[in-house]
């Protein structure tokens, strides 16, 4: 419970105005005629305005006259016990007023004491709530931890297993690419054989073209030379027919001689298809290289192609290899 804020004036009029009637202000008239204020507060005002001068002047007029004895004794009792009755009032409401304050003192002290009592409850139910949030928090890490942690674990023994499984497919493999690769070095060994004889191969039918040529030169050059005397022959025969024909008459025996001249003619035509027969031979065997240059250029070119995509795959299996290595 807060009281309503006092103030001095309040305080120094509220006291002279209690003068004023007859009274002697007290912190109970004025906490009565306020309203509001603690107790505390208006003692505190109160005394400054008991010791200001105007304070001072209205208690000396609150206290009572200066005790008069009159004539008759039983006046006088009377007057003895009212003036008894109203300092034992003043000092029963100034004792009683003095206990009220204490006990209100008592009891704002007990309040604010409460008060602070409440406030460190309402901390400590606070932290507690907060701990029991963080301890709540914490079991859950934990859990999640543990849970984490049994994952982790699962997934390491997995992955061991896993990579054992790995390692041992990895050496299956290496030992299965050095097969591969064993065969095909063999197969490379084989090929580059097959290259070297089939180069050799195709050297030597180069050279028998090149013989063969040499002799369809030579076999030219004889058609050539047997071509110029036959024609020479013709030549040699039209003028021994012209002879012949003038001479027919006058001499047999030049008759015999060009029946000779022209069987000899024969034999040399005869010759000349012999020739001819040679040389369409010579010209077959030609061809016959040709073809066989050709299928080994295109032999030579088929190898080299396999030899290109052997090395490509090579080339692909080993890169595979070390990638598979590396990884």
């Amino acid at each position: 419970m807060v009281a309503a804020k006092v103030t001095v004036e309040n305080v120094f009029t509220t006291a002279n105005r209690i003068v004023e009637q007859g009274e002697k202000p007290t912190v109970l008239k004025i906490h009565k005629a306020l309203g509001v204020g603690s107790y505390s507060t208006i003692q505190k005002h109160l005394k400054a305005w008991e010791e200001s001068e105007a304070g001072q002047v209205a208690m000396q007029a609150a206290l009572p006259e200066e005790i008069t004895l009159p004539n008759n004794a039983q006046d006088a009792m009377g007057d003895a016990m009212k003036i008894i009755w109203s300092a034992a009032q003043k000092a029963a409401h100034s004792l009683i007023e003095k206990h009220q304050l204490t006990i209100q003192s008592d009891h704002e002290e007990q309040e604010a004491i409460v008060r602070e009592v409440l406030n460190k409850v309402d901390v400590t139910e606070q932290r507690l709530k907060e701990t029991e949030a963080r301890v709540r928090q914490l079991e859950s890490e934990r859990d999640a931890s543990i849970d984490e942690r049994a994952t982790l674990r699962q997934q390491l023994d997995a992955s061991q297993l896993e990579l054992s499984r790995e390692q041992s497919v990895n050496k299956e493999k290496i030992n299965q690419y050095a097969v591969e690769m064993a065969s095909l070095n063999a197969q490379v060994d084989e090929l580059k054989q097959a290259l070297t004889k089939a180069n050799d191969n195709l050297s030597s039918s180069q050279h028998n073209l090149i013989a063969e040529l040499a002799k369809h030169d030579e076999s030219k050059q004889q058609l050539a030379s047997v071509s110029a005397e036959l024609k020479a022959s013709e030549r040699l025969l039209g003028n021994f027919e012209s002879q012949i024909s003038e001479l027919k008459v006058s001499n047999r025996e030049y008759s015999d001689n060009v029946s000779e001249t022209r069987n000899a003619l024969t034999d040399a035509r005869v010759s000349e298809s012999a020739l001819g027969a040679e040389l369409k031979d010579a010209r077959d065997v030609i061809d016959e290289l040709k073809v066989q240059l050709t299928e080994s250029h295109k032999m030579l070119n088929e190898l080299k192609a396999d030899n290109v995509d052997l090395r490509q795959a090579l080339d692909g299996e080993i890169s595979t290899y070390l990638k598979s290595l590396s990884s």
